[in-house]
């Protein structure tokens, strides 16, 4: 699922969500890496200004997967793979 927002002519909102159903992560022949099957959602947020700062952009990114299936209580198929957020703000000039 994926949505866009323009509450000003300046600024856009996108979200996008997704979940994943991959097989059981004992399952080697089919998931190689031990991925369970996960939530994930992307926000996305920026601003252009104008004026004195025009050609400046802001973003805001937050991006998360979160577990959705069974880890046999092991945090092996959890850590680095599932249950992970991320930020980033970043600014864009261009001239």
């Amino acid at each position: 699922m994926k949505s866009s927002y323009q509450p000003f002519k300046s600024t856009t909102i996108q979200l996008a969500a997704g979940t994943f159903i991959l097989p059981d992560v004992k399952n080697f022949a089919l998931n190689k890496y031990g991925i369970p099957s996960y939530h994930h959602l992307n926000v996305d947020i920026r601003h252009k200004f104008s004026g004195l700062l025009n050609g400046l952009e802001a973003q805001v990114l937050w991006v998360t997967k979160l577990n959705n299936g069974e880890i046999y209580d092991n945090q092996r198929f959890v850590f680095n793979k599932v249950d992970m957020h991320l930020l980033n703000v970043v600014f864009n000039f261009r001239f």
